[in-house]
């Protein structure tokens, strides 16, 4: 909103409006283990409970409406840092997704460049990573095989802090 003291317009109000109600839809279709990592008051935390238990269409419109009604009532910091986390999130991981595809790729393309890797993850468990490796290398194709699958999942939760923190919001 308009830190002045101007009249806010009507369509202004209703892209606000709208943006809360995509929120609460958001929020209700988030899975339980990212709502719980989420800077969410417990009433509000609560409302999303309630509106996932709503299975008809109607009603679950009007819980939608009401979770965004209540989400309304909170002050702006609160919902920005909701929009932001969850913006930090998904740019977190898809620079996870990133990096661990990438890596997988240099991987099948040149195993002797798993030194690299070690020293770019030194959290990473270098037995299994390389154990993943060699069974998807040995695979007719690799990038497709079940142990590549394992390998990228692995890469995925190793990404150095570098690459998973150094996200910033603009705007």
């Amino acid at each position: 909103m308009s830190e002045l003291n101007e009249p806010v317009s009507r369509s202004q109000l209703r892209r606000e409006a709208q943006q809360i109600l995509r929120l609460a839809a958001d929020l209700i279709a988030m899975p339980e283990s990212r709502l719980r990592r989420l800077p969410l008051p417990d009433d509000i935390r609560e409302l999303v409970r309630e509106s996932r238990q709503v299975k008809q269409r109607v009603a679950g419109k009007r819980q939608r409406q009401y979770l965004a009604k209540h989400l309304r009532q909170l002050d702006a910091e609160v919902i920005d840092n909701i929009i932001n986390f969850e913006t930090l999130h998904d740019l977190a991981t898809q620079r996870a997704d990133a990096f661990a595809s990438s890596w997988l790729q240099r991987l099948l393309d040149n195993p002797a460049c798993v030194k690299d890797l070690f020293d770019q993850c030194p959290e990473l468990d270098i037995a299994q990573a390389r154990r993943l490796l060699r069974a998807a290398l040995k695979e007719e194709q690799p990038d497709q095989s079940v142990a590549a699958r394992k390998l990228r999942s692995l890469l995925t939760q190793a990404v150095p802090p570098t690459v998973s923190s150094s996200t910033s919001i603009v705007g």
